[in-house]
């Protein structure tokens, strides 16, 4: 571009432009909601920088280069059109008296945007399309207003979990706001293009959109439901009119398969009815979605909602599961039209995932662990859990022997419990469903809240009776440890000496797993000396064929030989502390031939789908009829998903941000690497991270370049670069020479070998090692 003329570099025929005030305003009008934008800014020798979104290029703008647009104000005279009048509040919203940053930025570095882990709401966020109407391209008209206002108030309600009160509050304010602009425009304009009469029309009628539509729950529901085509939860009454009950029918969410029971508990801390509310909820989930889209919560479906309390009931429990039985069977025997593809679509229940208090009491088995078969998939009894498996096996629970001992006690109707069954399940009219075969086990109950926190704490309960560290020590060992940026987002709180005594350890599920992980590296120097070390090393091995994906068959005898073996071992060293957890533990060879991997049927994601109802309990600060207020915000949630095509599979590579690089600025091994596939002429953009589908890929990350020999010895590397060189993502990696496996630290030594090759992100997530 010359100094007198400025060319747009995201249109196909670049248009010429008489100054820079006139290209930014083209380029905000016509580019900034595209998804594919993404400009270089050229405006001085010292940029070079690149920017994704129209909002960091206008503050890289306004930081500097703002002499470009202030240069063309004019404040004596009126701006020509409303597109100068929006600039020019850009303009003051954007200095730095509104700045978060009190200093200007020069340095390309300072586009890079901060390292951090992002939830799977930030993500969503990030990778949003925003719905603002293209006036260009797009005819406008009061009902496009009413639905991008209502998207925004949706947006804003569920991304931020806002209570409807806030909602119109933010309406308010702005047509308080517009109220003032209509007196504003009054006093300044002294001649007008249009009628300042009209315009106070438009303005008005704009008011009234705006506070219709967030009046009342009623009459955004109402917006909702014309545009986004919102599906209200469904009520199921109870035996009385008072207890209540809600789902979502499955042919309106178009999921099922896979469903999940589990409880949730949410506190009123204030008023005369200060109590808990303990709420079941049952989920479902597809059961042949892409790994990488299943593990995320927005793939998790509500299928019902209702208190606890009120399943303790005979009436109420029939009522409810008569209803979710029947559309259950609804959509496998009669299925889902699907319209753009004019073809039918059936689908096949296959498991019921919880942990095993609540899958006992769905399959009609004892809820009581600590007498009587307390077992669902064989007849071990309490007393019998301390015989080592190497000198018996128990008989499996099968379909035949189970109805049988179900008809016994139906029969009997005494309420006298056989072989640990109690009734007949919930879902006995189920298609597809029989408790002997439908409720695999949860690692993450059975597993990481379970023998995990079990072996450490038997582990530093050694460690303090052979004096080899005191509490003081431990605590602060597990409190000053450095967490490497994958395990931060884990960090589990310090080890305090009355979980010790109380032969508990504090934390989440994926806090204790990864204190069980690193266990042997913040504890080295005493490890050898435990005598039950042979306890944690059978059971890291476990794991890591229990969590592993891929899980060959071939491994499974083994495995069962590990399980029993971890058995006998606790047993003989810790006999206090054979839990029926510990029984559940070998129970895993025989679920996976029948269930397949058993991290597909684990609780950990509905877990993090409990803590979003419990953040819009406390936000919402609903306390009167909570149920209905959660199923509502789910479905409003889902309605905002659904129409920002958030369910969207894309394996493409996310770079949030970059910075130019020279050629000669690269190291002379990068450019002999790189040299016979680009020009030195090729623009290069280098980057911290990037997110392949949502794992984030860092420099300094260290991955599986490809597996060794027949033996499958991992060979490693570590990426020092990434760039993205001609719209393709160029990853620069130093092979790492594998040395030895030390099975006390369960930790492969390295060696650096300075040897630089360029990796396939996608190929060495694909390679699972088989530890």
């Amino acid at each position: 571009m010359s100094p007198q003329h400025y060319f747009c570099l995201l249109c196909i025929s670049s248009s010429v432009f008489q100054n820079y005030r006139t290209l930014f305003t083209h380029i905000r009008n016509e580019h900034r909601e595209k998804s594919t934008f993404n400009i270089r800014c050229e405006l001085d020798v010292s940029c070079g920088s690149r920017y994704s979104s129209f909002d960091s290029y206008r503050r890289h703008i306004y930081r500097c280069h703002r002499f470009l647009i202030d240069s063309f104000d004019n404040n004596d005279t009126p701006s020509p059109n409303t597109y100068d009048i929006v600039d020019d509040l850009e303009n003051l919203f954007s200095h730095p008296t509104f700045s978060d940053e009190s200093y200007a930025v020069n340095d390309p570095e300072s586009c890079i945007y901060p390292d951090e882990e992002l939830d799977d709401t930030d993500r969503e966020l990030l990778n949003f399309d925003s719905t603002a109407v293209a006036i260009a391209n797009e005819r406008v008209n009061f009902g496009k207003l009413a639905q991008f206002y209502t998207r925004f108030l949706l947006e804003l309600r569920e991304y931020h979990l806002l209570p409807q009160s806030v909602v119109q509050s933010i309406s308010s304010k702005i047509c308080s706001s517009f109220d003032i602009i209509i007196i504003l425009v009054k006093t300044k304009a002294s001649s007008s293009f249009i009628s300042i009469i009209d315009m106070e029309a438009v303005f008005t009628h704009v008011s009234f959109i705006i506070n219709s539509v967030s009046k009342s729950e009623y009459n955004f529901l109402k917006q909702c439901k014309n545009y986004f085509d919102y599906q209200p939860p469904t009520e199921i009454k109870l035996t009385t009119n008072e207890e209540l009950a809600y789902y979502i029918p499955l042919k309106q969410s178009l999921f099922c398969v896979l469903q999940m029971a589990n409880g949730i508990g949410i506190t009123n801390p204030i008023g005369a009815k200060k109590d808990s509310h303990e709420f079941t909820c049952f989920y479902y989930l597809l059961d042949d979605l892409p790994d990488i889209v299943r593990s995320q919560v927005n793939s998790i479906g509500l299928h019902c909602i209702c208190y606890t309390k009120h399943l303790n009931n005979d009436n109420n429990r029939s009522i409810l599961m008569n209803i979710l039985v029947e559309d259950l069977n609804k959509v496998q025997t009669e299925g889902i039209t699907i319209p753009c593809l004019s073809s039918r679509i059936y689908f096949v229940f296959s498991t019921l995932s919880g942990d095993n208090l609540a899958s006992n009491e769905v399959a009609g088995f004892q809820k009581s662990f600590s007498s009587g078969s307390f077992c669902r998939h064989c007849f071990v009894t309490y007393e019998q859990r301390h015989i080592p498996l190497t000198d018996i096996s128990f008989l499996p629970r099968t379909r035949i022997k189970h109805d049988m001992i179900v008809n016994k006690v139906i029969a009997n109707n005494d309420g006298q419990i056989i072989q640990g069954v109690k009734n007949e399940s919930w879902l006995k009219d189920l298609i597809g469903f029989h408790a002997t075969e439908s409720l695999p086990p949860d690692m993450m109950h059975d597993i990481a809240e379970g023998v995990c926190p079990l072996i450490i704490n038997a582990l530093l309960n050694e460690v303090i009776q052979q004096r080899l560290l005191t509490y003081s020590n431990i605590e602060q060992r597990t409190s000053c440890f450095i967490y490497g940026f994958y395990d931060s987002s884990n960090k589990p709180p310090p080890v305090k000496r009355q979980q010790l005594t109380h032969s508990t350890i504090a934390g989440t599920a994926s806090q204790k797993r990864c204190l069980f992980r690193l266990f042997p590296i913040i504890f080295h120097d005493i490890i050898d000396d435990l005598t039950l070390l042979p306890l944690y090393t059978i059971l890291r091995e476990i794991i890591s064929y229990i969590y592993a994906n891929p899980l060959r068959k071939s491994w499974l005898p083994y495995l069962d030989g590990l399980c029993k073996q971890f058995h006998c071992l606790m047993i003989e060293h810790l006999p206090a502390r054979v839990t029926p957890k510990v029984h559940f533990l070998t129970e895993y060879t025989r679920s996976i031939e029948m269930h397949g991997l058993p991290i597909l049927n684990s609780c950990m994601r509905f877990e993090a789908k409990h803590l979003y109802f419990k953040q819009i309990a406390i936000r919402t600060f609903n306390f009167k009829n909570p149920l209905l207020t959660l199923t509502k915000r789910h479905q409003l949630r889902y309605c905002m998903l659904n129409n920002s095509n958030s369910f969207c599979y894309s394996s493409s590579i996310t770079v949030r941000s970059s910075k130019s690089i020279k050629w000669s600025k690269l190291s002379i091994p990068v450019r002999r690497l790189l040299i016979n596939f680009i020009n030195e002429t090729d623009l290069i953009y280098e980057c911290t991270s990037i997110y392949y589908h949502h794992m984030n890929v860092r420099t300094g990350s260290i991955v599986v370049h490809h597996l060794a020999h027949a033996e499958e010895i991992p060979i490693f590397c570590q990426i020092h670069h990434l760039l993205n060189i001609q719209e393709k993502t160029t990853t620069i990696a130093e092979m790492l020479n594998t040395i030895s496996f030390d099975e006390n630290l369960w930790s492969y030594e390295v060696e650096f070998s300075g040897t630089l090759v360029t990796i396939d992100i996608e190929h060495c997530f694909d390679i699972h090692p088989h530890c």
